[in-house]
């Protein structure tokens, strides 16, 4: 767990990660159970898995509508539930935890996952101050439609254009991994499915071939 074991030669590592958000459906208006939440997250990482994603991460958030604020416990079922796919925080938030406890977290995680634990660690400001800031405020659908801009950071298109992102951003700064959160907002499950199943079988051959080093 001391370094990131990142094999350049393969290509930009692409992972996946999930705040743990418990909000509404868009769609029906309904929330799922927190159970039910937990679960699917557990089971987009197997699948993430079996699609070649590199990595998988789950945050911690305190807020009133997440799931996750035992993140660590969500990792764990994660390690024992995969094999290769590396587990990690997307946020660790270090201002509410013992340090020496995050340490024995994530050690035993990496125990339980055979050596493919990680951690990002970092702080928050204040509970529900995100929500706070864009609570009423909606993104107008021209704006997503504006964003399809290889140049845009936000990742909206079909594939071809995810892809010519993608690139652009490596070329851009020359990461060695990319991590993008595709959960958020109670998007229904059977969407995350599916944007799993084409990163793995359109998005990530191109973006490997294209950035392997050597």
């Amino acid at each position: 767990m001391t370094t990131f074991n990142i094999d350049t030669t393969k290509g930009m590592e692409f992972g996946l990660y999930s705040l743990g958000d418990h909000v509404m459906n868009p769609v029906d208006g309904k929330r799922i159970s927190a159970k039910q939440r937990i679960d699917e997250i557990i089971e987009a990482a197997k699948l993430a898995e079996q699609a070649g994603i590199d990595v998988f991460g789950v945050g911690e958030s305190h807020q009133t509508h997440f799931t996750t604020q035992a993140h660590t416990v969500v990792l764990g079922a994660i390690a024992q539930a995969t094999e290769k796919i590396k587990v990690t925080s997307s946020a660790t938030v270090l201002s509410v935890s013992d340090p020496v406890r995050v340490y024995e977290d994530f050690a035993t995680i990496d125990l339980i996952s055979g050596g493919r634990a990680e951690i990002v660690g970092g702080m928050y400001p204040h509970i529900d101050t995100g929500f706070k800031l864009i609570r009423g405020a909606g993104y107008p659908k021209q704006q997503f439609a504006e964003a399809v801009d290889p140049q845009d950071a936000l990742m909206v298109g079909d594939k071809h254009q995810i892809i010519e992102k993608l690139l652009y951003q490596h070329e851009l700064f020359g990461m060695d991994r990319f991590m993008a959160q595709i959960d958020f907002g109670g998007v229904p499950f059977d969407k995350i499915m599916k944007n799993i199943e084409i990163i793995g079988n359109d998005i990530l051959p191109v973006i490997k071939k294209y950035t392997a080093k050597g």
